[in-house]
């Protein structure tokens, strides 16, 4: 069931992202977005579209309901929250851990006193 939730997480994500976005696997069961040119609440926003997306999202096989999914995301912007990959990345991760500790299910953004 694990890779089947992968490939439809992977189908949600190529069918609702503009095509200058980026997304890759990061990991066992994390993804990294790159949205470029979006500003922190465009990128928020977007995100948090993909998490009602997800929310919905029911994974069948032969008929039989085998999974449903949420996700929580933590959102990072350049230049704000960083300069390089490296700091994004983990404002990036600081904030995944903030919506997971608020609760899962939720989107929520580094913030500076992290």
């Amino acid at each position: 069931t694990g890779d089947l939730v992968l490939r439809e997480a992977g189908r949600l994500l190529r069918e609702n992202l503009r095509k200058s976005d980026v997304a890759c696997r990061y990991g066992g069961e994390e993804f990294v977005l790159v949205l470029p040119g979006s500003s922190l609440a465009e990128a928020i926003q977007r995100v948090e579209q993909l998490r009602g997306l997800f929310e919905t999202l029911e994974i069948r096989q032969k008929g039989q309901l085998m999974a449903t999914t949420t996700i929580s995301a933590g959102v990072a912007a350049a230049p704000e929250h960083g300069a390089t990959m490296e700091a994004l990345m983990q404002a990036a991760d600081k904030a995944l851990y903030a919506a997971k500790d608020a609760g899962r299910n939720r989107v929520a953004a580094y913030e500076l006193s992290n």
